[in-house]
């Protein structure tokens, strides 16, 4: 209620300055908002999709580990240098394609696997040159020289502490696709937060519309009906808004003086008018009186002229 009375005491400009300033104000935040959440969405999904590679990448290599390990166990079993030239012919075109993946894979490391990633080519490296040699030896020296080169506890050590390594970097991707999942969240709540907003500020253009049209539009309808029958001269017409402070107030009580000059203005013509039907009557009455007196003294004096001629006329 005292803020309804005060907003009512506000002049018409402040009126509508503080509903358009509500209006801006809630404009710039959503555009705010709506910009940090079209960035965000942008940045969640960049994210997104290198989770998703990264992942990938992940199998990838687990594949092609897999992949080297059986092509190298062909090494071992053959005997011939047919076979051992074809299984190691596989594995290093499998060695490639490890080097490949992990290229591709390094252009995407973020500070939150760059450790891991680190900890993680240093050891597939190493994997692919001890298995480079496993074929060299095998082909070039004998198949039983690769076989002891390749089967045994040191190679076995470095393929368990390079799934390890795996383990380790899947952990820190399984932990980033955590994160992204809040920050979906976040962003969902964001885009709730901004609808809302968009309800509240057409509600807030309704609530604005209809105060201007009972504030401002509906009064001055009136004050210019008021003003009409002002200006056509009808009596005792009551003005509105008199008790309004701000513009169409100032405006309903100027309307006010004016009616009430006007009935002055009239009080005092009708009194003129009175007057001046007075003096004419009073000179119509001097007059009349005058032709009255003059009627009188002409009797008088020819009666006193025919009484002296006929006293003349005697004494002759």
């Amino acid at each position: 209620m005292k803020t309804q009375n005060h907003f009512s005491r506000l002049s018409l400009a402040a009126r509508l300055y503080s509903i358009f300033a509500l209006f801006a104000l809630l404009t710039a935040a959503i555009t705010a908002l709506s910009d940090y959440n079209t960035r965000r969405a942008t940045e969640l999904t960049e994210s997104i999709e290198i989770a998703d590679q990264a992942a990938l990448n992940v199998e990838r290599v687990n594949s092609l580990v897999y992949a080297v390990v059986m092509e190298s166990r062909g090494v071992y079993m053959s005997t011939e240098p047919a076979p051992v030239k074809k299984y190691g012919d596989g594995l290093l075109k499998f060695n490639d394609q490890i080097m490949a993946v992990v290229t591709k894979w390094q252009a995407i490391v973020r500070s939150d696997d760059a450790e891991q990633f680190s900890t993680f080519k240093k050891r597939i490296e190493q994997f692919v040159e001890f298995r480079k040699e496993l074929v060299r030896r095998a082909v070039e020296v004998s198949p039983a020289a690769g076989r002891e080169w390749g089967d045994n506890d040191a190679n076995r050590a470095v393929r368990s502490a390079l799934n390890n390594d795996l383990e380790a970097i899947s952990r820190v991707y399984a932990e980033r696709g955590r994160r992204i999942v809040q920050q979906t969240e976040t962003n969902r709540q964001l885009s709730v937060v901004l609808t809302l907003l968009g309800v509240l500020e057409l509600a807030l253009v309704g609530i604005g519309v209809f105060i201007i049209f009972r504030s401002i539009a509906r009064p001055l309808s009136v004050i210019t009906s008021t003003i009409k029958l002002v200006a056509e001269g009808a009596d005792h017409v009551e003005v509105p808004h008199v008790e309004r402070s701000d513009e169409i107030g100032a405006l309903a009580r100027a309307i006010q003086i004016f009616q009430e000059a006007m009935e002055r203005n009239r009080k005092l013509n009708s009194q003129v008018s009175s007057e001046s039907k007075a003096r004419e009557e009073r000179a119509r009455h001097i007059e009349t009186s005058a032709e009255e007196f003059r009627a009188a003294i002409g009797a008088v004096l020819r009666a006193v002229t025919d009484n002296a001629s006929n006293m003349r006329n005697t004494a002759q």
